[in-house]
C-alpha cells in the first residue's frame, strides 16, 4: 500500500511539472522510480528516501518569494493570517506554499504530522540509522536510511504551482470567515462572565509547568476558558501562560502554540474537573502541583 502511495505521488509530480508525459508503467513501483523513462522530456525525479518508517520525498525547484507578491499578500487573506485565531498565524505565505504542495502533490496522502515550516526543513541522511526503528527491535538494515532514487537535477518553476496555489488560499479565507461566524454565535451563546471562577486553575495560569503542557491546554485551560472569555481573550491569557512555561522549561521545537491554543478551545468535552483529574491523569495532577487547600 506504502508502495502505491509512493508511484500515485510521483506520477502526479511528474504530471504536474513534466512537458510530456509517459503512459502509466506496469512494473513494480521500486522498478519504476529506479529505471529511467526516455518518454520523458524535462522529467522530473525528485530524491526519494527509505526512513526506515517510510518514503520523504525532496524537490528542489525555481522558486520565488512568494510573500513579496502583491497577489500573495498576507493583506489579502486577514482571517488566515490573522495574529490571535488565524489558521497560518505563524507562518509565512512561502510556508503555507511547502505545506499546500505536500498535500496537493501527495493527493492528502502524507504524514498527518508533518507540518514542514523552514525551521524544521530536515533531512534524514542517507546510510546512517533511524533512532526509532531501534528502538522499536528492527535490525540494522531495517532500520538504515537508504536512496531509492536520486534527483535527476531537472529544477521545475514553482508558477506550475501558484494559481493552483492562491485558488487553495482564496477557499481557506472564506472557509476561515465561516469558521469565525460560527465561533461568535456559539461564543454569544454561551459566553457568561458571571461564570464562578475555578481556584485551582486561576492559580494555575499564574504559574508556569515545565511538563504536560500540550494536555494542560487541551484538557483544563482551554475549555475552561472558551466559556469565560472572547477569542482575542483567550488566545492571549494562554499565551502569556505558555511564555511561562517556557521559561522553566523550554517548548519542543515542533510545538506550534496557535494551532495548539485553537485546538483546545474547540474542546467539546468541558474542562477536566479535579477529581477526574487526579483519577484519571495522576501524572499530571502532580505535575502542576494543586494545593490541597483549593
Amino acid at each position: 500500500m506504502l508502495d502505491k502511495v509512493l508511484q500515485k505521488t510521483l506520477y502526479k509530480i511528474s504530471i504536474t511539472f513534466s512537458q510530456e508525459h509517459s503512459q502509466h508503467s506496469q512494473r513494480s513501483p521500486r522498478e519504476e522510480i529506479q529505471q529511467p523513462n526516455d518518454d520523458i522530456i524535462n522529467e522530473v525525479k525528485p530524491t526519494v528516501l527509505w526512513s526506515g518508517n517510510g518514503y520523504h520525498i525532496y524537490l528542489p525547484i525555481q522558486a520565488l518569494i512568494l510573500d513579496d507578491f502583491d497577489p500573495f499578500s498576507k493583506d489579502k487573506f486577514p482571517s488566515l493570517f490573522s495574529p490571535y485565531n488565524g489558521k497560518y498565524s505563524d507562518y509565512s505565505v512561502s510556508e503555507v506554499f511547502l505545506l499546500f504542495a505536500k498535500l496537493y502533490l501527495t493527493e492528502g496522502k502524507a504524514d498527518p504530522q508533518h507540518r514542514p515550516k523552514y525551521k524544521a526543513c530536515l533531512i534524514r541522511i542517507p546510510n546512517t540509522y533511524n533512532s526509532k526503528c531501534l528502538d522499536k527491535g528492527l535490525n540494522s538494515e531495517e532500520s538504515k536510511v537508504n536512496v531509492i532514487q536520486k534527483w535527476n537535477g531537472f529544477r521545475p518553476p514553482i508558477q506550475l504551482l501558484t494559481k493552483e496555489f492562491r485558488r487553495c488560499l482564496i477557499q481557506e479565507e472564506i472557509n476561515q470567515k465561516i469558521q469565525k461566524k460560527r465561533q461568535n454565535v456559539i461564543t454569544n451563546k454561551f459566553y457568561n462572565h458571571n461564570i464562578s471562577e475555578i481556584k485551582w486553575i486561576e492559580k494555575l495560569l499564574q504559574t508556569g509547568i515545565s511538563d504536560g503542557r500540550k494536555e494542560t491546554l487541551r484538557l483544563i485551560l482551554g475549555p475552561y476558558l472558551a466559556k469565560r472569555k472572547n477569542n482575542t481573550e483567550v488566545f492571549r491569557i494562554l499565551q502569556e501562560w505558555l511564555d511561562k512555561c517556557n521559561k522553566l522549561q523550554p517548548l519542543d521545537r515542533d510545538f506550534d502554540p496557535s494551532q495548539k491554543i485553537q485546538s483546545a478551545k474547540r474542546n467539546p468535552h468541558g474542562f477536566t474537573n479535579l477529581m477526574n483529574l487526579k483519577a484519571k491523569y495522576r501524572w499530571l495532577f502532580n505535575e502542576i502541583n494543586i494545593n490541597k487547600d483549593n
